[in-house]
């Protein structure tokens, strides 16, 4: 092989190795325990939350806590199940 040939399979392998790192960094626990999450919500932000729950649209609430707090999905669907089995019971 070509010398620039060794040079285009040691970038690709460099990108790989960062991109692994990269998605690593993404899968970290969030920085905010749930409750400095639920503490983080403005009155008006969990009267609109509440609703959507007690409406039963549970993928509105999710996507309503996502933008009011800033979290990530899985912390934002955690976030609003906890809620809706306290609504519900």
């Amino acid at each position: 092989m070509e010398w620039w040939s060794w040079l285009i399979v040691g970038i690709a392998i460099v990108g790989a190795a960062q991109a692994g790192a990269v998605i690593a960094r993404l899968r970290k626990a969030p920085t905010q325990t749930p409750e400095e999450l639920d503490l983080s919500l403005t009155d008006a932000a969990r009267v609109e939350i509440g609703k959507s729950i007690a409406a039963g649209n549970l993928i509105l609430a999710t996507k309503q806590y996502r933008d009011a707090t800033g979290c990530d999905l899985r912390t934002a669907h955690e976030a609003v199940q906890r809620w809706a089995k306290g609504v519900r019971g």
